[in-house]
């Protein structure tokens, strides 16, 4: 992964904004209610011999079995769009957490004497050495441990970028097949 933030600056370990991906995830659920609502309005009478009372309009066989088809694949749509908003939601409260436990590895880095760029900790430039060799030892254990730590948090939101990838993989054929 290309790593953005400019020449001068050390990059953050984790990128992503966790609130833009739940606001996404709150769209789609609210838009899935609400076509879901207008479908059932549209659907509702339609087993009424009279569907639009005071009309005298009376739906065939042909109208009847098209709004049933119009309703089974928006029902699937619908559904869909609930289930990767919520997934969404799910995926921004992961991130919110690995970008925490990033920035926590950055203090932590930051007090040892050590710097975060990218998913890389490394020693800060300077003289070093032979005047504190326990320092130094310590220096090289922190370094050491907040890097295992570092891979472990990106290993995870690694993984759980990959499944959400996968989820949104699924409901893009599961939506597509009912529409066919």
């Amino acid at each position: 992964m290309a790593w953005s933030a400019g020449p001068d600056l050390p990059d953050p370990p984790v990128l992503g904004d966790a609130a833009s991906i739940a606001a996404l995830g709150a769209v789609l659920r609210r838009a899935a209610a609400d076509v879901g609502a207008a479908v059932r309005s549209v659907t509702q009478g339609l087993d009424d011999p009279d569907p639009v009372p005071g009309s005298g309009a009376r739906l065939n066989r042909q109208q009847r079995a098209r709004i049933r088809d119009l309703h089974r694949r928006s029902t699937a749509v619908t559904a869909s769009l609930d289930r990767v908003g919520q997934r969404l939601i799910d995926h921004a409260g992961d991130l919110a957490e690995a970008v925490g436990l990033a920035q926590r590895i950055i203090e932590r880095s930051t007090a040892a004497g050590l710097s975060v760029d990218g998913p890389r900790i490394e020693r800060v430039g300077g003289v070093h050495g032979i005047a504190d060799p326990a320092g130094e030892a310590a220096r090289d254990d922190a370094l050491a441990r907040l890097q295992r730590v570092l891979d472990t948090v990106l290993l995870d939101l690694d993984t759980r970028r990959r499944s959400l990838r996968e989820d949104l993989a699924k409901e893009r054929i599961e939506v597509s097949d009912p529409l066919t």
